[in-house]
């Protein structure tokens, strides 16, 4: 009896394991379309995303996981206005975002300060260097005279050759889940409230 409950626990565990990570597969095909600056999206585009987009929402459903708003915003309306617009990528808040993790490393930097006044002006003054154009062109010219001279040629078609093939790789990845996905594979996840729920209406 306990050996059959261990397996059962497992195969739930790993039910469990495969749904969210066929989940996270989905949510990061889907967001590589919907990032897709004005005017780059093609027919074919639309059509994968709207794929991820129905295979996301069965995921959704079967995991048992809450429709909160933001879900809902994607699952109902993200797919949408990334056709109405032909693409919505450069309207995203990655700068907004970025501005807010740089805020966060000054705090860090400066949260431990007792004097709140001297806090504020370190505060200000870090804010003002990070923000200043001159100081941006220096830092960026000493990265440059520290990094290793390489022949110019070679680097950039290595380079160039291993985003083409890493690209495919992930296409190819990606084509593969929505394959899979598009039959249904996963049964509704049972939680372990659901599963004790059932076994007290069955004794």
């Amino acid at each position: 009896m306990l050996t059959l409950r261990h397996t059962c626990t497992d195969a739930i565990i790993i039910h469990a394991c495969d749904l969210h990570r066929d989940i996270c597969v989905t949510l990061d095909s889907l967001t590589s379309k919907l990032r897709m600056k004005h005017g780059e999206p093609q027919e074919n585009d639309f059509v994968m995303a709207e794929k991820h987009l129905k295979n996301l929402h069965y995921l959704w459903k079967q995991a048992q996981l809450s429709f909160t708003p933001k879900i809902h915003g994607l699952l109902c309306h993200a797919v949408q206005q990334m056709r109405r617009f032909r693409g919505i990528g450069d309207t995203l808040e990655d700068d907004v975002e970025r501005i807010h993790q740089i805020s966060a490393k000054i705090e860090a930097r400066v949260s431990r300060m007792k004097n709140k006044n001297q806090q504020a002006n370190v505060h200000s003054k870090m804010e003002a260097i990070q923000n200043c154009n001159l100081v941006k062109e220096k830092i960026e010219a000493s990265q440059q005279l520290s990094k290793r001279v390489y022949k110019k040629r070679k680097i950039e078609l290595c380079a160039n050759e291993r985003k083409i093939r890493l690209k495919k790789e992930r296409d190819e990845s990606r084509s593969e889940t929505l394959q899979y996905l598009e039959n249904h594979p996963h049964e509704q996840l049972i939680t372990m409230h659901d599963k004790a729920k059932a076994e007290l209406l069955r004794n």
